[in-house]
Formats: C-alpha cells, sequence, structure tokens
C-alpha cells in the first residue's frame, strides 16, 4: 500500500506545469511513504525471504532517489499483487 502510493504521488510530481513548490511537497511524499513502507518491507523478509528484493529496492530510495527506483518497485508491487508464494522452500507438494 505504501509503495503503490508513494509510486502514486511521484508519477504526479512528473506531471508537466507543476511549480517546482508542488514537485518537490509530491516527492517528498512519495519519499515519506517509502520510509514508511521499509520497516513492513523487513518485517515481511524476515518471515520470508521472497520480498528481499522489495526491501532491498525501497532502502535505496534516499541514497539514488526514487526516479531511479521506479521500474523495479513497479515490477516488485506486480509480484506481491500476484500473491504467489515464489519461495520454494515454502511449498509443500504433500499439502
Amino acid at each position: 500500500m505504501h509503495v503503490n502510493r508513494s509510486l502514486h504521488e511521484f508519477a504526479q510530481s512528473q506531471v508537466k506545469g507543476l511549480s517546482p513548490a508542488k514537485v518537490s511537497d509530491l516527492q517528498t511524499r512519495a519519499a515519506a511513504e517509502l520510509r514508511e513502507a521499509l520497516p513492513l518491507a523487513a518485517h515481511a523478509n524476515s518471515a520470508d525471504g521472497s520480498w528481499n528484493s522489495l526491501m532491498t529496492t525501497i532502502s535505496e530510495e534516499p541514497t539514488i532517489g526514487e526516479s531511479h527506483l521506479v521500474p523495479a518497485l513497479r515490477a516488485q508491487c506486480i509480484l506481491a499483487n500476484t500473491n504467489l508464494n515464489v519461495n520454494p522452500q515454502n511449498a509443500n507438494p504433500d499439502s
């Protein structure tokens, strides 16, 4: 949810014709949503290592900026929203 909100806020900041102040506000809000998502992603990763890529990508935002992370975040959200267990060690064919 926080990552999707962040992506939405960031996309809104890219709309042409916005004032620099509005762009800054939207990008600040987008970054805040990623900060909210990071501990949740870390907790999910502790329970299931398949969340490691999302957690790692989110953690890179302060260093490289969200503009460079958008493609990876979108792809990871698509995977997360499929609700598939992609961690083979958790698969139990006898269940």
